[in-house]
């Protein structure tokens, strides 16, 4: 978490010093992948911390507007601009659409974005159905572990990926 002052509080497993965070105020948003973190300053640069395999705890020229953490890698991201990823890429998860995101988010293995028509675009392992968005216009999104959900403009949440657990099956509004 960020405090109100900048600084990073930490806490869980600390076996690879993923708990052990940058000592600065200057952050502005932290993220948490499988044994890494990383975190944002105020300009706009991403440093990372915990587990180094895949390289991704590397650094990446920014400056970026926020950051995005999967399972074994990291993004940073520009809205208007194209995300940039890097680490682990065993199913091309650090390989985004050629286009620019307005929005994105990462999961254990994928990431999917918004473009400036309000389209979804996915990229990474392809198993369940998650790298396969549905159709619409859409503001929001959010990306689990093997699944993602999407807010559009009529203010629908629409689910799609591994569903073992009824993820993919938003609640009904009241």
């Amino acid at each position: 978490a960020v405090s109100m002052d900048g600084e990073i509080e930490c806490w869980g497993n600390d076996e690879n010093d993923e708990a052990d965070p940058l000592q600065d105020n200057d952050w502005v948003q932290v993220d948490s992948g499988k044994d890494h973190s990383c975190a944002l300053n105020w300009a706009g640069e991403i440093h990372c911390w915990g587990k180094d395999n895949n390289d991704r705890t590397d650094s990446h020229d920014g400056p970026f507007d926020t950051l995005h953490l999967g399972k074994e890698f990291t993004c940073g991201h520009t809205p208007g601009e194209r995300p940039v990823c890097w680490g682990k890429d065993d199913e091309e998860q650090i390989y985004p659409p050629e286009l620019p995101l307005e929005a994105m988010s990462a999961g254990d293995k994928h990431a999917c974005g918004i473009d400036h028509t309000g389209a979804l675009h996915c990229w990474g392992k392809e198993d369940d159905d998650r790298i396969e968005p549905p159709g619409g216009v859409f503001t929001l999104i959010a990306v689990g572990g093997n699944h993602a959900c999407a807010l559009d403009t009529d203010g629908q949440l629409q689910c799609w990926g591994k569903s073992n657990h009824d993820q993919t099956t938003p609640p009904t509004a009241p």
